[in-house]
């Protein structure tokens, strides 16, 4: 996720979905009163609450990231990749 030159009234999180192959970024958090860029990939952006780096399952997906008690049953939520196919258009 990037976000360039935001602000929000709010804090958020970003929680990563990693695959074994990926690397964690680690978020550092910038020095207080500090003139540091939001373009810095390793820095926590200024309304940004450190989250939870979620490595695949071996069959690679992301198994039970999210859950809930529904009206009926329990909710468990999973997650896969998404595959683009894109066509151009002429």
């Amino acid at each position: 996720m990037k976000m360039t030159l935001t602000r929000t009234s709010d804090n958020y999180v970003v929680h990563e979905l990693l695959t074994a192959e990926d690397t964690a970024t680690p978020c550092d958090l910038s020095p207080i009163n500090s003139a540091s860029s939001i373009a810095e990939p390793n820095m926590l952006h200024c309304n940004e609450v450190a989250g939870h780096d979620i490595r695949a399952s071996p069959d690679g997906l992301w198994r039970a990231i999210a859950q809930g008690n529904g009206k009926i049953s329990k909710i468990v939520v999973d997650a896969g990749p998404i595959h683009h196919r894109g066509n151009i258009l002429l």
